[in-house]
């Protein structure tokens, strides 16, 4: 009857060291910051958690006094059951398969769920277990540090979005794209979205309004069109598609109807000073000049659109998705 209630002993305490060394690799294995957020998006689990694992040392020393506890009762009971040698073998093969192992390969992965349940209990743990792990926990914060926040960089948010892409998730991939793309709008530059200067549509002045011109203009991607005099590095205006709509037939030039305002961007600068400057102007088309004030091509708010959405942005002007193809189908007007 003795070496039965023995047994049994061991066996409860063998439960308490696979309890109390898988709650440390499962509960440790969770970023307080990261339950925090949770706790406050309203995740259940999360709020029950983490007022006990923001304890942070001190619930960690609780947990080892535990296993420890645990342990070494155990090695006690099943020395008395058995020879001295045998008895520490089979407490050490207990222990790592039943007490370690096993438990941080489970717990591991559900940490948060299990935590959370047993998390009143833990509670009461921490509060009979003060006047020990309490000191020590604040010994630890002061010499080794408190958890830090954990920073992202640039780099390893993108890599983390794409981690999400195609798996089970309540973020949709079109919305990871357009995040991705948000992310990485301020490191591009102006001239890697422009259309090029031999692949864009301008206008002169002087250009009659025919209906050769008025056909390639509708045909054309754009909606807007730079015009200039004498040549493209004097660009004097803008040519929009909806001033065409029921022109007056006394009007006969470009200069007639464009607008007389020309904008200017630097091929170098950032996609997020040209949408500032767009948004700024209400202007709907910019040239793109170098340091020399030579014209290196236009720029329009539909191509910074392009880049922060992540796709293909149209306004109701617009019927083509290749830009560059049309243009050199219809040629440049001069």
């Amino acid at each position: 009857m003795s070496i039965i209630l023995d047994l049994l002993l061991a066996a409860t305490l063998l439960g308490f060291s696979a309890l109390f060394s898988g709650l440390t690799i499962g509960l440790f294995s969770l970023d307080t910051n990261e339950l925090r957020r949770k706790m406050e998006l309203g995740d259940v689990q999360a709020t029950r958690l983490y007022p006990v694992r923001a304890r942070g040392n001190q619930l960690l020393v609780t947990l080892i006094i535990g296993n420890v506890l645990a342990n070494s009762a155990l090695t006690v009971i099943l020395n008395s059951v058995t020879a001295g040698i045998v008895a520490i073998l089979i407490s050490t093969i207990l222990i790592t398969t039943f007490g370690e192992i096993l438990p941080a390969a489970f717990l591991n992965k559900h940490g948060l769920r299990f935590g959370a349940k047993l998390a009143p209990q833990l509670g009461v743990l921490l509060k009979y277990t003060a006047w020990l792990s309490r000191p020590i926990g604040g010994f630890l914060d002061k010499t080794i540090g408190d958890e830090t926040i954990k920073k992202y960089s640039k780099e390893e948010l993108l890599k983390i979005m794409d981690e999400h892409v195609g798996k089970t998730s309540d973020i949709e991939d079109e919305d990871l794209s357009i995040a991705k793309h948000a992310l990485s709008f301020a490191d591009k530059r102006i001239a890697d979205v422009m259309l090029p200067r031999n692949e864009m549509i301008a206008l002169k002045e002087s250009d009659i309004l025919g209906p050769k011109l008025l056909d390639q203009l509708h045909k054309s991607p754009d909606s807007s069109f730079p015009v200039y005099s004498g040549g493209k590095d004097n660009m004097t205006g803008t040519l929009y598609l909806r001033d065409l709509v029921g022109l007056d037939p006394k009007i006969t030039k470009v200069r007639e109807v464009m607008d007389a305002d020309a904008y200017y961007v630097k091929g170098d600068q950032t996609l997020d000073h040209a949408l500032s400057a767009f948004l700024h102007t209400k202007h709907h088309l910019f040239v793109v000049i170098d340091e020399e004030q030579k014209t290196l091509g236009v720029v329009t708010i539909e191509d910074i659109m392009d880049e922060v959405m992540g796709r293909k942005f149209e306004d109701k002007f617009n019927r083509h998705d290749d830009k560059r193809a049309v243009a050199s189908i219809a040629g440049e007007v001069e």
